[in-house]
């Protein structure tokens, strides 16, 4: 099986927290993605100056990256 290179562009929350908890229903692996955010303070503040708000429904290639800084590559 071919693994699938990871690129860093604009995502979903939906999308972004399927990759990071692909064995998780839809609303379960949000809520973790959403969890793991909420009490890593210093990723929280990076999406903040970033301009991440909660009620967005995507994620800029920036945020995306700052994801991947603070959490790892999916």
């Amino acid at each position: 099986m071919k693994e699938i290179e990871f690129r860093v562009k604009s995502y979903s929350k939906m999308e972004m927290a399927r990759m990071y908890n692909p064995m998780l229903c839809d609303r379960t692996a949000q809520r973790t993605l959403l969890n793991w955010i909420a009490h890593n303070t210093s990723l929280t503040a990076c999406l903040k100056k970033l301009g991440f708000k909660n009620t967005d429904r995507m994620f800029t290639p920036k945020q995306v990256g700052a994801l991947v800084e603070y959490l790892g590559e999916p």
